[in-house]
């Protein structure tokens, strides 16, 4: 969430230099106005900007001063043979920084509703034991399957030996210390034993 958030920051500023640089095209502020602003708006978000987004507008600043010093303000022609470049560069950062974000929030949809796909029945609470102990799945995603299983009220298929064991699973993330988790892959044999045998 917080690569989601911070996306969204870097794309949201990221409109702001579009509008600026649009109001610049119409003509509705002048060089001296837009370099002004993008100096602002850099040195304000300068600690929440990914790397490439700053380097590429700080790139775009000193252009913006070097016209300043050296073409003056007037002549928009000139101006913009130079700027198109650095405008573009902006632009297309604008276009991956949505597409990224787009596809950011498709992939956390998927997994939010994956759980539902597998439900708990004998099978599955095998499989996933099973898919945990090859490493095939992690110790985090097996016990957020269970628990978010485990939370649903009023479940038809619910099977008491199977669902004790799925209690079992919803805790198979829980540690004893930073790096020593409670239960091993011993145990997690062991429930796939009781599993089968409580058939």
């Amino acid at each position: 969430m917080e690569r989601e958030s911070s996306l969204k920051s870097n794309y949201t500023f990221l409109l702001e230099m579009k509008k600026l640089i649009k109001m610049f095209r119409n003509k509705e502020i002048d060089l001296e106005g837009l370099h002004a602003e993008v100096k602002f708006s850099l040195e304000m978000q300068e600690d929440t900007l990914f790397s490439e987004v700053y380097d590429s507008l700080a790139k775009f600043a000193g252009q913006l001063a070097l016209f300043d010093t050296v073409y003056g303000y007037e002549n928009y022609s000139v101006h913009m043979t130079y700027l198109e470049i650095h405008i573009e560069f902006v632009l297309n950062k604008i276009r991956r920084l949505k597409k990224e974000i787009q596809n950011q929030e498709q992939e956390i949809l998927h997994k939010k509703n994956l759980w539902k796909t597998i439900e708990p029945d004998f099978h599955n609470v095998q499989r996933q034991l099973e898919l945990l102990i090859a490493g095939q799945s992690s110790r985090e995603q097996i016990s957020d399957w269970a628990v978010k299983w485990v939370l649903v009220d009023n479940y038809p298929e619910k099977k008491e030996h199977v669902w004790k064991i799925l209690k079992k699973i919803a805790g198979a993330s829980l540690k004893k210390s930073p790096t020593e988790y409670v239960y091993s892959e011993e145990n997690f044999r062991e429930w796939i034993k009781e599993l089968e045998q409580s058939v």
